[in-house]
């Protein structure tokens, strides 16, 4: 600022040339006045005297925000080669005597009325001024500029500082004014502004209020980001359950200390970019805190039904409201933020038997199943396993061997978000046939034990390997009984029973005729005799007849059995068998007899 000093003086010599030296005095604490720096202010000016009397003007010029508001008296020597022929230094000569203009500030959002800002397209700020120790009647310029306190400089705008200006005449010594930046705000999320004001009479800048650290002056753009994680997991990635629970927490910064603010989140569906609904209703959250510092978190729980939210990806959007305004104060909306994603992993799972990659199985000692888990939405990079349990869909219950549930897993690193694994399950299945498996499924992430999906369906056909049961049932054609006479041509007819085949698929029995006696197959003129029949599943059970025909005749007394196989024509796999020496169902005695009350 400066300060002219006109100095009058009498009785100089004329042509010869003098100094006047000033010094600003605090009248105050009667010392010299300091500026901003902490230097005393002083000013000299070198003048030839053109007459005996005349005037001579002294400039002060120094940054003096600091005297805001303090009478100031200059004081004043005249000196002549160095010597001093006159002072005038009188504390209380009025006529000496000036106030600093003094410039006092607050700021606030012309929305709100607080000092925070949405980071809107459209920010206004009001800045009302007091200026006090000025002239009534002079006219007088306000200047002012918005200042990013993170940098120190003036706040931009594409490329233009964002300015106000006003002019005014003063009325009385202190005036109030208020001065509106507008500016586009929707990219400031997270600056603290500070507005500075510059007091001009004409060209000479008179007061200033400039301070970085100055909460009056201060208006804050908060902003606030979220992460979103499973509560009881701590991470993006959740298991799609009844019930689960969501924890978003939200971080702010640029709040107003002291106040009370409310949030309210709202979970979207990535995929529709739409509000995630249950039964008809958004799912919603909100919580409110008191901020103990202009920066901290706070959380907001969602708590809903998930179960079909395998597949599914949601995303929490959060505002942020002054409880006392009702303001919107900050917002996270951001579909594409993986901090406030969710995903639900879907799992899906395809059993099949590894010998012929088929969902049917012959029940034997050594079955291997290889359940093969398709997945997606998943981490790509993080540490999985898949963990499986084989039931039984008879019992509803794990299949057991050796008192143990039969289980197996695998884990793996996918590289990218869908892809499979497998599972494979090796067990006894000897006592199993006319039994269903179907493999439950249930991944997790390595790093925190956390379930992340499953895939659990007793009814889930392709989950599911089938092992046949055959039963069946041998008798002469002619009266169903289960003799023969020892005639040259001899029909047997074998009806096979079946449960649990796969409906739709083609099917072959091949059946051989065994000697009881010798427990071997029964050769005619050296060939086995043997017959078999294709067919087709209408339905998973059903019968089937296998029909021998062979020359009995020199058969007389002996016992026959048959034995039966099943195979899966596509495959030519086999996956059923009923061979019992002992069983009279499957036995046809050869005799001479009066066969119609004989026993085999």
């Amino acid at each position: 600022m400066k300060i002219k000093d006109t100095v009058s003086y009498k009785n100089l010599i004329v042509g010869k040339t003098y100094t006047i030296n000033g010094k600003l005095m605090d009248k105050e604490t009667g010392k010299p006045a300091l500026d901003d720096e902490g230097k005393e202010i002083a000013s000299s000016v070198k003048f030839t005297a053109e007459s005996k009397n005349g005037t001579v003007d002294v400039i002060f010029e120094f940054s003096g925000v600091k005297l805001a508001g303090k009478p100031i008296v200059a004081f004043e020597s005249l000196t002549y080669k160095g010597k001093e022929y006159a002072v005038h230094q009188d504390i209380e000569d009025k006529d000496q005597t000036t106030l600093i203009p003094k410039v006092s500030t607050t700021a606030s959002d012309k929305t709100n009325g607080t000092h925070m800002s949405y980071a809107d397209k459209k920010v206004t700020l009001v800045d009302t001024v007091k200026v006090e120790n000025i002239v009534e009647g002079r006219e007088y310029t306000l200047k002012g500029k918005v200042i990013d306190k993170n940098t120190g400089n003036p706040l931009e705008i594409d490329g233009k500082e964002v300015t106000a200006e006003k002019k005014f005449t003063a009325t009385s010594n202190s005036e109030t004014v208020e001065l509106e930046f507008e500016f586009d705000g929707s990219n400031l999320a997270g600056t603290t502004t500070v507005v500075f004001e510059d007091l001009y009479e004409g060209e000479n800048r008179i007061g200033s209020h400039a301070d970085l650290n100055d909460e009056g002056q201060t208006v804050s753009i908060p902003k606030i980001g979220t992460t979103l994680v499973g509560k009881d997991n701590q991470i993006h990635v959740v298991n799609a359950d009844q019930k689960i629970t969501l924890v978003d927490t939200v971080k702010y910064q640029g709040l107003e200390k002291g106040r009370e603010y409310e949030v309210k989140g709202i979970l979207y569906d990535k995929e529709t970019k739409e509000p995630f609904t249950v039964n008809g209703a958004q799912v919603t959250a909100t919580g409110k805190f008191t901020a103990e510092t202009e920066s901290g978190t706070a959380e907001v729980e969602f708590t809903f039904d998930g179960s079909t939210l395998a597949g599914k990806t949601l995303v929490a959007y959060e505002k942020a409201y002054d409880v006392e305004t009702k303001s919107l104060i900050g917002s996270h909306e951001d579909i594409n933020d993986n901090d406030q994603t969710i995903n639900f992993p879907e799992l899906h799972t395809t059993a099949l038997n590894k010998e012929n990659v088929d969902h049917i199985v012959e029940a034997k000692k050594n079955v291997t199943i290889v359940d093969t888990v398709s997945y997606k939405n998943v981490t790509p990079g993080e540490e999985l396993e898949v963990k499986g349990v084989l039931y039984d869909k008879n019992t509803k219950k794990p299949v057991m061997n050796n008192g143990k549930e039969v289980t197996a897993s695998a884990k793996f690193a996918p590289e990218t978000s869908e892809g499979s694994v497998d599972v494979t399950f090796t067990f006894d299945a000897s006592d199993l046939d006319g039994h269903t498996f179907v493999a439950y499924e249930q991944m997790y992430d390595v790093k925190t034990g956390a379930l992340i999906g499953t895939h659990e369906d007793i009814n889930d056909e392709d989950q599911s390997v089938h092992a046949p049961k055959l039963h069946t049932t041998a008798t002469n054609k002619k009266d169903g009984s289960h003799s023969v006479k020892p005639s040259k041509k001899v029909t047997v007819v074998d009806v096979v029973k079946y449960t649990n085949l796969v409906p739709g698929k083609t099917y072959e029995v091949q059946g051989t005729l065994y000697d009881k006696a010798t427990k071997k197959p029964l050769k005619i003129n050296g060939k086995k005799v043997m017959a078999s029949t294709k067919f087709v599943a209408k339905g998973a059970n059903g019968e089937v007849k296998v029909v021998f025909k062979f020359d009995a005749s020199a058969l007389d007394g002996k016992s026959l059995v048959a034995f039966e196989k099943m195979y899966d024509v596509d495959t030519n796999t086999l996956i059923g068998r009923h061979e019992d020496i002992n069983d009279k169902k499957q036995t046809v005695k050869v005799s001479s007899k009066d066969n119609s009350s004989s026993g085999i």
